[in-house]
């Protein structure tokens, strides 16, 4: 059984909100291999199941839509639980807390570009709005 393949089926059943809800997973589910995923979508829009601009949009959309939503959720639960939360995801994902302080203090010095640069690295760009939230960079 191939996943990608039973995920593009399943994507192609519930059409753009499949699209959307794949971007949106793809923000919040580290196990799911994004360049794998966005790979097939693209593959199955050459196959005519949605058109490359409706897959990007969409896409592009759910993943825009999670990393707000999980900046302001960080926001509005306060510094200290989001500490936790993020150095825990860290754990879980395999960043050393030391990369994390890093991280944080770049984000605090760099502002908004390094926020930015951080969404093409694959893991930081996990945490990257959880740490945005919690240095309070603005929205």
């Amino acid at each position: 059984m191939d996943p990608l393949a039973s995920l593009v089926e399943w994507i192609a059943l519930y059409g753009v909100l499949g699209l959307f809800a794949a971007g949106l997973a793809e923000r919040f589910v580290p196990a799911l291999p994004s360049y794998g995923m966005l790979v097939a979508i693209g593959m199955a829009a050459v196959g005519d199941s949605w058109s490359l601009p409706t897959a990007f949009i969409m896409t592009t959309c759910g993943s825009v839509f999670a990393s707000v939503a999980l900046f302001l959720v960080v926001r509005a639960v306060g510094q200290d639980l989001s500490a936790k939360l993020l150095y825990g995801s860290g754990r879980l994902l395999g960043l050393p807390s030391r990369r994390i302080d890093k991280m944080l203090t770049s984000f605090r010095a760099r502002d908004r570009n390094l926020s930015l640069i951080a969404q093409i690295i694959p893991t930081v760009r996990l945490i990257a709005p959880l740490a945005a939230a919690l240095v309070h960079l603005d929205a």
